[in-house]
């Protein structure tokens, strides 16, 4: 059942990517807000391209676990 969790993580990391508002409500409000303001686009896009390789990498666990 590790699977699910691999994938419902993937899921709100890549919902994070997504979402301007929730990635402003967590990121904008910390110590270093300069740095992520900076590097905003490319956090954007690590958070995208992470969640999505958790997704399919949990989709791929549960074949062959099944």
């Amino acid at each position: 059942m590790i699977y699910w969790l691999i994938i419902i993580s993937g899921t709100i990391i890549f919902s994070l990517g997504m979402s301007r508002a929730l990635y402003n409500l967590i990121f904008n409000n910390q110590k270093y807000s300069k740095i992520f303001k900076k590097y905003n686009i490319f956090y954007r896009f690590v958070f995208i391209f992470f969640g999505l390789i958790c997704v399919f990498s949990g989709l791929y666990v549960e074949s062959i676990v099944n």
